[in-house]
């Protein structure tokens, strides 16, 4: 009889043990609490954004601890409908909402900067400033160092400094990543063309002053 009462009793202290396991395991899963991501851009221009962020999710973890704890709601995988845990729940999303917002913002801006934006760039184009294209300055430059090969035009077999600062403009225009070595290259050839292609021009995949000027154009504007 002993042996049968110990028994139930180790059955109940499992239940027990299990039910109170789970009731933990609902506070503390993998996505308990929010995270900030490594995805943001640290230098953005704004440090009182990155301020808020990070205060934001402190705030959204602290009211989830606190609503466990103290109205034992849980807002992340709640078990009951009653009109206190919706409330709970609202304001969880509401909060959850602003991380979000704010998160995507600089996320935004770090993807920005990786495609060469800067600070100042990200900034007008937040407030909807739309700077008016400026004339390049290496543009005379870059036509005056075409003067210098045959046809006035880059074609395979082309070498040289041109070369090289072509490549590089190519692979801004295009979000390519050719090499970048001043030999016109067959690759390079087939760049020229696809960018040609895609700016009305003749696709030959000769850069001559044309399509030097349409690029060096597209390049200098294509942030703003």
């Amino acid at each position: 009889m002993k042996k049968i009462i110990i028994v139930l009793l180790i059955i109940i202290v499992g239940f027990l043990a299990y039910d109170f396991y789970k009731d933990w395991r609902r506070l503390h899963p993998d996505n308990a609490n929010y995270e900030a991501s490594e995805k943001i851009d640290i230098t953005y221009h704004d440090d009182s954004v990155l301020f808020s962020y990070y205060e934001a999710i402190e705030d959204l973890n602290s009211y989830v601890q606190y609503e466990w704890s103290v109205n034992d709601v849980d807002v992340i995988n709640p078990s009951d409908d009653d009109i206190e845990t919706q409330r709970a729940i609202k304001k969880y999303a509401s909060k959850r909402a602003l991380v979000k917002y704010l998160e995507n913002k600089l996320e935004n801006s770090a993807h920005l900067k990786s495609e060469g934006w800067t600070n100042d760039q990200i900034q007008q184009k937040e407030l909807g400033i739309t700077q008016q294209p400026q004339p390049s300055k290496v543009l005379p430059l870059y036509k005056d160092m075409l003067v210098a090969f045959p046809k006035n035009e880059l074609k395979t077999g082309s070498r040289g400094v041109l070369v090289y600062e072509i490549q590089k403009l190519l692979n801004k225009a295009l979000k390519d990543s050719i090499a970048v070595d001043g030999v016109y290259s067959t690759i390079t050839t087939q760049a020229v063309s696809k960018f040609e292609s895609a700016h009305s021009l003749f696709p030959d995949g000769q850069l001559d002053a044309l399509t030097l000027e349409k690029l060096v154009e597209v390049t200098t504007t294509s942030v703003n």
